[in-house]
């Protein structure tokens, strides 16, 4: 498995939003990417994941 993450900048206060969506979803692997936005939906990290089905 891997796990990829690039963090952007800090986050020091405020509220996040996570969106993650399911890029390709096979019998025992999946292929996951999620974003990171803070109060005024600037990204803040991206992060991409090979995870168990």
């Amino acid at each position: 498995m891997e796990l990829k993450i690039n963090f952007l900048k800090p986050v020091w206060s405020g509220a996040i939003r996570a969106e993650a969506k399911v890029m390709k979803k096979g019998q025992t692997v999946g292929f996951i990417d999620c974003s990171v936005f803070d109060e005024n939906q600037s990204l803040e990290e991206a992060q991409t994941t090979h995870a168990p089905a």
